[in-house]
């Protein structure tokens, strides 16, 4: 009776989890394996899947190329960890085919390497983005934070380690989606934007390409516990995430409670110095810019810091009357507009005040429009890159990569509506079109052959918010399966019950 109860048991949590993300992590290992996968990739010249971003005379297919081997390189340089590429040449694959890579040499993780674009080639930083959903999350979000610790060393403005979720409730990004269907890991590592010269003067040569590969592999041997030349008796995570047994919503609004102040003016150089409060509770407060023409321009964008406001100094022509606007972003690029401020600096004062009719509700229509708005379109239809505040993406998107120095292509192929867009996966929408998954056989046996040889093998508790349809369903046949084995249980002790009753009358 106790072997059937047993079995029962691990049919029910089957049902129940189907895919695993309720499991705690594994224990220690005596050997971890990563999988790189150099973003995009492919012969093409005008496929945007392919050729990913493309600015200052340089296509990101390439770039992610050169990051990945110096990657790979030198994390094998550590004992306990055996290294694979998911293409180590300029060649098409789909996301299916990366991911079921991974799957098939046993990936404890598989690393998407990225650059970075945006539509408005105003955003500069480093990001990772990882599932929303349970061991997922937690292996990605640990691995994620090791990840921009190297990559803030190196300069990077910090963005985060997000998730997004698409129409569907699910993984937004194509190669996460894949990687929680297959039982592996999956992070998107985006580097740097090479669209924008905040980050171009940190990532804009080849050198650095390479040396951001290195941080990589010391982020994944700082969360492994890797030693460089010694192998050990076993290696577990360092950095300890709570599983979240909800799944982690992204930050769905823009920030609240902007207000500006003017703190001073110079009638010699006819400056302003101004401060700014917002509210941010969901995530982080990112940026802030500041324009002087009522909306039309903004100035390059400021980072916001640690502290609950920002405080800047900003020039206003003399003799001119002027509405100052202050937009300030979150980490998940979605923004608010202060109420305007009229500002006329005079040739021996200035003078500042709100300007009449710019109400609390005409901070709403400036700013939450293009917050909040924007990220409900983005919600509303995911995969359809239509949200210019969710563009953190790899290749610009929207209206194309017109930047002053390269360009790029339309909207609904692009990876560029956030940083690696359904677009960029092969994912229009949500539901991924694997059309050229006829190559994965073929894909599969060429990488495993080619690296086989080459390889050497050696909590923080957060809450979230909506479960998954998928897992409710799974939940709900989970209960109805232990009824009817509750059910079998009883009906089989009943009857062998009576049997030994039998057998004492005889």
């Amino acid at each position: 009776m106790k072997k059937y109860a047993a079995f029962f048991f691990a049919l029910l949590l089957l049902f129940c989890d189907p895919l695993g993300v309720l499991c705690q992590e594994a224990a220690a290992k005596s050997n971890i394996v990563i999988v790189i996968d150099p973003g995009h990739g492919g012969p093409g010249t005008t496929d945007e899947q392919e050729l990913g971003a493309k600015y200052n005379g340089v296509l990101e297919k390439d770039l992610t190329l050169i990051t990945a081997t110096a990657m790979k390189n030198e994390l094998e340089q550590y004992g306990n960890v055996t290294v694979y590429l998911t293409r180590s040449t300029d060649q098409p694959m789909t996301l299916a085919a990366r991911s079921l890579f991974a799957a098939s040499v046993g990936a404890d993780a598989l690393i998407s390497i990225h650059y970075n674009a945006s539509a408005e080639h105003n955003f500069y930083g480093a990001e990772v983005f990882t599932s929303a959903f349970g061991q997922h999350y937690a292996t990605g979000k640990g691995l994620g934070s090791c990840m921009l610790k190297q990559l803030c060393a190196s300069g990077a403005a910090d963005k985060g380690c997000k998730t997004r979720i698409g129409k569907s409730g699910t993984d937004y990004y194509g190669i996460i989606r894949h990687g929680v269907n297959n039982h592996v890991p999956t992070i998107i590592v985006e580097h740097g934007y090479i669209d924008n010269g905040t980050d171009w003067n940190r990532i804009g040569q080849a050198s650095a390409w390479q040396q951001l590969g290195i941080g990589d592999a010391a982020a994944v041997a700082q969360y492994y516990g890797l030693q460089k030349g010694l192998t050990q008796v076993d290696v577990s995570p360092t950095v300890n995430v709570a599983v979240p047994s909800e799944t982690m919503m992204p930050d769905l609004t823009p920030p609240t409670n902007v207000t500006v102040n003017i703190d001073g003016t110079n009638a010699a150089d006819h400056t302003v110095t101004y401060t700014v409060t917002a509210s941010e509770p969901e995530s982080k407060l990112m940026y802030c810019t500041y324009s002087t023409d009522g909306g039309l321009t903004y100035a390059p964008l400021s980072l916001w810091g640690s502290q609950k406001s920002h405080t800047e100094t900003v020039s206003v022509p003399a003799g001119n009357a002027v509405n100052m606007l202050v937009r300030v972003y979150n980490n998940y690029e979605l923004d608010t507009v202060s109420t305007p401020v009229a500002v006329k600096m005079d040739a021996g004062k200035t003078t500042a005040e709100k300007s009449e009719g710019a109400s609390a509700a005409g901070q709403d229509a400036v700013g939450s429009q293009s917050g909040t708005a924007g990220q409900t379109a983005d919600q509303s239809a995911a995969d359809s890159q239509t949200a210019a505040n969710q563009s953190t993406a790899d290749l610009g998107a929207t209206g194309g990569q017109n930047g002053t120095t390269g360009s790029g292509a339309a909207d609904g192929q692009n990876d560029k509506t956030s940083s690696e867009t359904a677009g960029d996966q092969n994912d229009v929408s949500d539901q991924e079109t694997d059309s050229a998954d006829a190559l994965w056989g073929d894909q599969l046996e060429n990488v495993v052959n080619e690296q086989t040889a080459a390889s050497q093998p050696a909590s923080e508790a957060v809450t979230g918010s909506v479960m998954p349809a998928w897992k409710i369903s799974a939940i709900v046949v989970g209960a109805l399966l232990l009824g009817v084995i509750l059910t079998t249980i009883g009906i089989v002790y009943t009857r062998e019950k009576r049997h030994r009753k039998r057998r004492k009358k005889r």
